[in-house]
């Protein structure tokens, strides 16, 4: 007998009138000072909330409040607040930078696996792609992009329709490309993934998709260091046995280093973050999924 499906879940309707009035950054800071956080330097604090904002430092709050009470804990500063929104910043910052030179990797492996074996117009035969819907979603992406490169070859050449894929590559995201990754068919990942490793080619795609998201993340200035990432997570690999805590940091921060040592040795990011992580003793790595005594860990030495 067939499963039934279970039924979508339906939003709640709401009930209530909305009607919290905007405050001042005097009263902000008043409200803050009512929950126990210790302001020394009124001016630098008001400063910080007309630059960044309080609801956004708000999510921060919370790391530093008893979950009960809403409180801050004894001897929290305001200082502390914004090391730990700083810490954030520069985190996704840095990510930003590893993923850049990870999927520019990605796309140069494509251009010299795939379009040299079948050609810079491979994309337009469904025969390399594992299912017609793949298929037919790339090519909707593979026709949006506005990149120069794709104009000049529409100014200049009539056949094919579509320009080469090195020149669709540039004008697409790292979610269009990871997505192509997973839709190509089984022989095609399998020699992409020798560029990088070697890896596991399921593994290797679903680490694309991580990235990805960890990139949406950090372009989209959202909250990273302690954020749980249910979305998308990286698979485990006996052949990268750091991947733990595949719902947390640690994991994103762990194909980062992997990764990057293969498409660029002696890149030194690991180092950037131990660094980044060392300015900032008062971050917790724990919530952001570090084990105890990682750093003694060999791949992190």
């Amino acid at each position: 007998m067939a499963k039934k499906k279970p039924k979508p879940k339906v939003a709640p309707t709401p009930t209530l009138r909305y009607t919290k009035p905007a405050q001042s950054c005097a009263d902000l800071l008043a409200h803050l000072k009512s929950r126990g956080l210790e302001i020394t330097n009124v001016p630098e604090a008001t400063e910080a909330l007309e630059r960044i904002s309080y609801y956004r430092l708000l999510i921060y709050c919370r790391a530093l409040q008893d979950n009960t009470t809403k409180h801050f804990v004894i001897g929290t500063t305001f200082k502390d607040l914004l090391d730990l929104y700083n810490f954030d910043r520069k985190l996704r910052l840095l990510c930003l930078d590893a993923i850049e030179r990870i999927e520019v990797a990605l796309r140069a492996a494509i251009n010299n696996s795939i379009c040299v074996a079948h050609g810079p117009h491979f994309y337009l035969d469904r025969a390399h792609f594992n299912s017609s819907e793949g298929y037919r979603d790339f090519m909707q992406r593979a026709m949006r992009p506005r990149y120069l490169g794709v104009q000049h070859y529409q100014e200049k050449y009539i056949d094919p329709g579509l320009p080469p894929f090195w020149a669709v590559a540039e004008g697409i995201t790292f979610g269009d490309l990871s997505k192509l990754y997973s839709w190509l068919i089984p022989i095609h990942q399998k020699l992409i993934s020798k560029q990088f490793n070697g890896y596991d080619y399921e593994r290797l795609g679903s680490w694309f998709k991580a990235l990805n998201y960890l990139r949406n993340i950090c372009a989209h200035h959202n909250r990273l260091w302690n954020f749980s990432m249910l979305v998308d997570r990286p698979q485990e690999s006996k052949a990268l046995p750091e991947l733990t805590n595949n719902h947390k940091f640690y994991a994103r921060a762990v194909l980062l280093v992997a990764l990057l040592a293969i498409v660029e040795p002696g890149n030194g990011w690991r180092n950037r973050l131990i660094k980044l992580m060392d300015e900032h003793p008062n971050v917790p790595a724990s919530e952001m999924g570090f084990p105890a005594g990682w750093r003694t860990l060999p791949f992190w030495t």
